[in-house]
C-alpha cells in the first residue's frame, strides 16, 4: 500500500512539472527574435536632415513593424517588411540623445532599440558666433591665379 501511494505522488509530481514546462514554453519568447536588429543610414546625425531607419526581420515577414523615437511614433510607421527588412524615413527635430525602437506585436512585443546622438543644425559657440561662418579664400587658386579676399557669412 505504501508503494501505491508513492507511485501516485510520483505521477502527480511528473504531471505538475510537465504543466509548468508547457506554460513556460508558451510564455517564453521564441529563440529567434522577429526584430533582430536596427540600424540608421548615417553615423553623423543632424537636426532637420532625413535618415533611413531600418529594422532587420528574422522571422515574421508579414506583421507590420512600428518605429518610435523616444517613445513617439515616427511618421510613416508602421510599415510592412520587405526582404527581411522594414524601413522608415526619420527626421530628428531635436538635438541630443534619441532612443530609436523597432517593434512587432505578435502575441507580445518583440523589439530592438538603439541609442543615437543628434547634433544641432546650427550650433552656437559660447562667444555667440556660429562655427564655420567666417573664413578666407586666400589660398584657393582660380584658373591658375592666386585668389585673394575673405568672406563673412551670415
Amino acid at each position: 500500500m505504501l508503494q501505491k501511494h508513492s507511485s501516485r505522488a510520483y505521477g502527480v509530481g511528473v504531471a505538475f512539472v510537465f504543466t509548468l514546462a508547457t506554460a513556460a514554453a508558451i510564455a517564453a519568447p521564441p529563440a529567434n527574435a522577429w526584430v533582430s536588429g536596427i540600424k540608421v543610414s548615417s553615423e553623423r546625425l543632424t537636426v532637420g536632415y532625413s535618415y533611413k531607419v531600418t529594422a532587420i526581420i528574422s522571422r515574421d515577414l508579414i506583421s507590420l513593424v512600428s518605429f518610435t523615437d523616444n517613445g513617439d511614433q515616427i511618421n510613416g510607421s508602421p510599415v510592412r517588411p520587405w526582404g527581411f527588412e522594414a524601413s522608415v524615413t526619420w527626421t530628428p527635430k531635436t538635438p541630443g540623445t534619441h532612443e530609436l525602437t523597432a517593434w512587432q506585436r505578435i502575441g507580445g512585443i518583440d523589439s530592438k532599440t538603439i541609442t543615437v546622438v543628434v547634433a544641432d543644425k546650427n550650433p552656437v559657440d559660447p562667444s555667440g558666433e556660429r562655427p564655420g561662418t567666417t573664413g578666407s579664400a586666400n589660398s584657393i587658386p582660380l584658373d591658375g591665379l592666386p585668389a585673394t579676399g575673405s568672406a563673412n557669412l551670415p
